[in-house]
């Protein structure tokens, strides 16, 4: 599934493939998120959700946490 990940996303064929496997309330932050992969103008509208906005940003000069270690 992963073998054309140098292109851009068919946001379509996710969402196709996963929303049946999301509840409801789930499927516009999801359809969110996979456009504004392709279309970095349209991630500022992820900002609507709380789930976005109300997250703490991690810091990208933070090694990212490994469990046990």
């Amino acid at each position: 599934m992963a073998g054309g990940v140098a292109y851009h996303w068919d946001v379509q064929y996710m969402l196709d493939y996963l929303a049946p496997r999301l509840p409801s309330a789930q499927r516009d932050f999801a359809t969110a998120i996979l456009a504004g992969i392709n279309t970095p103008e349209l991630a500022a509208g992820l900002d609507r959700f709380s789930l976005w906005r109300d997250t703490e940003t991690i810091s990208r000069d933070i090694p990212w946490p490994v469990e046990g270690g």
